[in-house]
Order: C-alpha cells, then sequence, then structure tokens
C-alpha cells in the first residue's frame, strides 16, 4: 500500500507534465475524491482512481467545459486500504497555468 496526494498540478501546459491531479494510490478499497473551489462550489469529483489524463483524474476542467481559473482549490478525500480505518485527508491544491 502506498498513498502520495501532490498539491501542485499544471493543466494545459505545451509539456505534457502534471496536466491531471493524479493521487498515486496502491492497495485501496475506498477511493472518493472531491474539489471545491474557493466559494464552495463542487468543482470535480470521482471514485474511481485513475491513470494520468483518462478521464478519471481531475483536468483542470470545470463541469460547463471551460477551464477552472488559475489558484487555490480545497481537496476532501476519501479513502480506505484493506486493513484498515476509512481515512479523510483535507487540504490545498494549486492550480498553474
Amino acid at each position: 500500500t502506498r498513498i502520495f496526494i501532490p498539491n501542485v498540478f499544471t493543466p494545459g501546459e505545451a509539456d505534457g507534465l502534471n496536466d491531471a491531479f493524479d493521487i498515486d494510490i496502491l492497495g485501496e478499497t475506498l477511493y472518493q475524491l472531491r474539489i471545491y473551489n474557493r466559494w464552495g462550489d463542487l468543482v470535480f469529483e470521482s471514485e474511481t482512481d485513475g491513470e494520468g489524463v483518462d478521464g478519471n483524474n481531475w483536468d483542470g476542467m470545470l463541469k460547463n467545459g471551460q477551464k477552472a481559473p488559475a489558484g487555490v482549490y480545497y481537496v476532501i478525500f476519501d479513502y480506505q486500504f484493506y486493513y484498515s480505518e476509512p481515512v479523510r485527508y483535507t487540504g490545498t491544491l494549486t492550480l498553474i497555468r
């Protein structure tokens, strides 16, 4: 089991790196990610661990198809490994354009 939660990503850059907010987790039995803007609006949610820009990770786009503005977003991530109690991670994520 392992987990790494990044706190910065750079979608849309021409370098092809960090184009999605991708939590590196292995061995989870629960995965529920929610991302909110500074006004408390839900901008992304997923219950599936993705790989890169596969549609399961946040690519910096809003639900209406527009690019989310650069800035700080609030992350709530509930996860659980097979032999552990559920864990809630809360923190911030910076989107850089």
